[in-house]
């Protein structure tokens, strides 16, 4: 019987043995050291290294954790927009273009990016987290008529609107870093506008009804200990 080399099998087999070597199926990126850790079997070969890492970053879900936990390995200045930065730009942009699920949790809500080859080309699912939404205060110096729920229904039109102009000029090319990174700023931007710290538009982050603009949150982030991450420090235990 003749000897089988491991790129002799089908493809479809070798993929089941690269989803094996990948570990984990949600990676944490906040949680992971300050060192990209791909599957060491991408070291095999240029072929092999080129279809494990198609499986690495296609199957695989990365999430980026926005409320304050990170790996004791990362500078304690650090946000998690600046962690995501630095491994996003560290992967580069052919693996950036391998992304399939980007995902970003806030306190009161999380966004997950799902990005295709086919269209859409890049969708975004918002999902409100914070249930006792009855107990949110309204900021005073908010509209009288503005509410939490208001504010909910204006982050996802948001959301949807910069997705749409976003894919528009992507259009058919891969994603770069600097796409994946907006992804993240698309989060980042809407953020304040979901505090409720100090309640709701509290400093004038407010969702206009136009959803193709987006709330004034600097007044807000500048103010806000939670927004501006002025109190983030890296989790006890974890490293």
């Amino acid at each position: 019987m003749a000897n089988v080399e491991f790129l002799d099998l089908p493809r479809e087999v070798r993929d089941m043995v690269y989803l094996y070597f990948r570990g984990y199926s949600w990676i944490d990126i906040t949680q992971m050291p300050d060192r990209i850790h791909q599957p060491s079997i991408a070291k095999v070969s240029r072929k092999v290294r080129k279809e494990c890492l198609d499986v690495f970053y296609g199957k695989n879900r990365f999430m980026l954790d926005m409320r304050g936990w990170k790996n004791l390995a990362y500078p304690a200045t650090w946000t998690p927009n600046h962690i995501f930065e630095h491994w996003i730009a560290a992967i580069g942009d052919v693996n950036a273009a391998r992304l399939r699920n980007v995902s970003f949790y806030v306190h009161n809500f999380a966004v997950h990016f799902t990005i295709s080859h086919q269209e859409p080309r890049i969708s975004a699912k918002f999902r409100q987290t914070r249930t006792n939404t009855a107990y949110v205060d309204l900021a005073e110096e908010a509209p009288t008529s503005y509410s939490f729920e208001l504010a909910i229904q204006r982050a996802r039109a948001r959301i949807e609107y910069a997705v749409m102009e976003m894919t528009e000029e992507v259009g058919d090319e891969p994603l770069t870093v600097k796409n994946i990174r907006n992804l993240c700023d698309i989060v980042e931007s809407i953020k304040p506008a979901l505090c409720t710290r100090m309640g709701v538009g509290w400093k004038g982050a407010i969702f206009p009804e136009d959803p193709s603009h987006g709330p004034h949150v600097e007044r807000h982030r500048e103010a806000c200990a939670e927004c501006a991450y002025f109190r983030i420090t890296a989790a006890p235990g974890t490293g």
